[in-house]
């Protein structure tokens, strides 16, 4: 009894381990970055930014602080939802490596 015991708590620790507790991705991985275009937009400068996870793992419900963000242009809710002060990336989806 106490040997499959053992290997019960053993499979579950393997699992847990594996499947979240042991991934070296952070916050850090993930970079923000915005590049002017050159083009204008309603008379505004147009901005690039993109968002890039830069860890071998997937990374989902990303959400950023998006205090301050305006944009001229429709931006389509699937790739950036703005609710208030917090857009959410990529739907929530897993953002895999660059």
């Amino acid at each position: 009894m106490a040997t499959s015991t053992i290997k019960l708590f053993t499979t579950i620790l393997f699992f847990v381990f594996f499947s979240q507790g042991y991934s070296k991705c952070s916050l850090k991985d993930i970079h923000v970055s915005q590049a002017i275009t050159g083009l204008t937009v309603k008379g505004k400068p147009e901005m690039n930014v993109t968002i890039a996870n830069w860890c071998s793992c997937a990374q989902s419900n990303l959400k950023l602080d998006c205090r301050g963000f305006q944009s001229t242009k429709a931006i389509n809710p699937s790739i950036l939802n703005v609710s208030g002060n917090v857009c959410l990336v990529n739907g929530g989806k897993p953002l895999l490596k660059v």
